[in-house]
C-alpha cells in the first residue's frame, strides 16, 4: 500500500460555548497496486481554535460517523478519484453542521 492522500480542511468556524472552534473534515488515502484498489478513511471532527495543549478535538453526535471505502481503480486514476470523494466528504461534513443548527 502506497499513500496517495493525507488531507485535512477547515470546514468551517463554529461559535459554540465560549471558545470559538473550528469543523473540519480529513481523509486518508492509500493505494493497494497489487489489487488496484484504494482505501479512503474520512473523518470529522470538531477542534479548538485557541490552545496552549496539542489539539482537543471532539466529535459531536451529529457528524457523520468515520467511513473507510474501498474503490477498484487504476493507479493513474486513483489520486482524482480520493480527491473527489474527500470534496464530497467536506460537503457532507458542512450540511451536517446546518442540520444541526436547524434542530
Amino acid at each position: 500500500m502506497r499513500k496517495i492522500l493525507s488531507t485535512s480542511e477547515i470546514v468551517q468556524d463554529l461559535d459554540l460555548e465560549v471558545e470559538p472552534k473550528e469543523l473540519c473534515a480529513a481523509a486518508e488515502a492509500d493505494y493497494d497496486d497489487r489489487n488496484s484498489t484504494l482505501v479512503i478513511k474520512l473523518d470529522a471532527f470538531v477542534r479548538q481554535v485557541h490552545h496552549a495543549r496539542p489539539d482537543v478535538c471532539s466529535r459531536p453526535d451529529w457528524l457523520p460517523k468515520p467511513e473507510t471505502l474501498r474503490e477498484g481503480v487504476g493507479p493513474d486514476e486513483a489520486s482524482d478519484m480520493a480527491r473527489d470523494i474527500f470534496q464530497r466528504w467536506t460537503k457532507k461534513v458542512r450540511e451536517s453542521a446546518t442540520e444541526a443548527k436547524a434542530v
